[in-house]
């Protein structure tokens, strides 16, 4: 299939943003005046997306990978096929980074079946707060992201405490340092594996201070919160559960 880097990178783009809501929606594409590419709305589209170059829509409907309806002056509505996003798929295995892989693989460690069995709480408020990060209007919430995220880390040492036979009050459920601290406190560890556990404690706490200045939307620090940042607290919960998880099980 002979398409050029920008109509593959257009494809995959698209295709990524299809794969991160849980809804199937069509791309709504329309001109404005001051480009000659056509703006691309989805909910899993960022707001810096560079928008689509007309040429490189019609290439690809050509190539049946994406079909589209005119509903308007300079409108459109696009739908991804089968075949595009097969395509996609593809193109992502040849040309994805390693860091980009690993990054795609531990966001999908919350996906139905993994973790969300153990901890269904948790992984609820971790799964809005990836689908308001992939919304369109990501950047009005950023705050509500880091309280998801607050909230899910709760939930999950809750969980992981009852898991271990811990009693931990619902009222003291916003104490995670704590609950986690007796959750290691009470597995069998070797002289090996202490400093790596403490550092795990340690990354517990560096990861809820995060989320509590996501929250704040960085008042405290003077410094405003970034889409950046929500990614970062969003992605290094979901790890962070996971290694926790792991611990857990190995531990006894």
């Amino acid at each position: 299939m002979a398409l050029d880097s920008k109509q593959n990178a257009l494809l995959v783009a698209m295709v990524d943003a299809f794969r991160s809501t849980p809804r199937r929606q069509s791309f709504h594409c329309f001109g404005v005046e001051t480009s000659h590419d056509y703006v691309v709305s989805h909910p899993g589209i960022s707001k810096d997306f560079e928008g689509a170059y007309p040429g490189d829509l019609s290439v690809l409907q050509a190539e049946g990978l994406i079909t589209s309806t005119a509903t308007g002056r300079r409108q459109l509505s696009v739908d991804l096929t089968p075949k595009g996003i097969e395509y996609a798929s593809l193109l992502r295995q040849r040309t994805v980074d390693p860091i980009t892989h690993v990054e795609e693989s531990i966001m999908t460690l919350l996906s139905p079946g993994i973790l969300n069995t153990r901890y269904p709480a948790a992984t609820q408020k971790w799964e809005e707060a990836r689908q308001v990060l992939w919304s369109k209007n990501a950047m009005d919430h950023l705050s509500t992201i880091g309280h998801l995220c607050r909230e899910c880390l709760q939930e999950f040492a809750f969980a992981l405490a009852q898991q271990k036979g811990i009693q931990v009050d619902r009222k003291d459920i916003a104490q995670t340092v704590t609950t986690i601290k007796s959750v290691l406190g009470s597995s069998t560890i070797g002289a090996a594996d202490k400093p790596f556990l403490k550092a795990l404690l340690d990354y517990w706490g560096t990861l809820s201070d995060l989320v509590q200045r996501q929250e704040h939307a960085g008042a405290k620090e003077g410094r405003p919160v970034s889409l950046a940042d929500a990614k970062r607290v969003v992605f290094h919960t979901a790890l962070v559960m996971y290694e926790f998880d792991q611990v857990a099980a190995e531990r006894g």
